[in-house]
């Protein structure tokens, strides 16, 4: 899905970007912009990882505090 993801990269707020720091430390996210959408890898499309972590990361990414 690399093709889907660089087509719409320029178009997200976050250029496709995810701060590892801030998604595995404690401190919360940015606050999301009033419009467009964040565009983010997670899970396998990253590193080799598991289901489970993949969710979780989309749990962290999609819950705003």
């Amino acid at each position: 899905m690399n093709a889907l993801f660089d087509e719409l990269r320029p178009l997200s707020v976050n250029d496709g970007v995810t701060e590892i720091e801030r998604l595995v430390g404690s401190k919360p996210l940015a606050a999301r912009p009033p419009s467009g959408f964040e565009l983010h890898r997670i899970g396998g499309a990253v590193s080799s990882r598991s289901v489970h972590a993949a969710m979780l990361d989309a749990l962290r990414l999609g819950v705003q505090f």
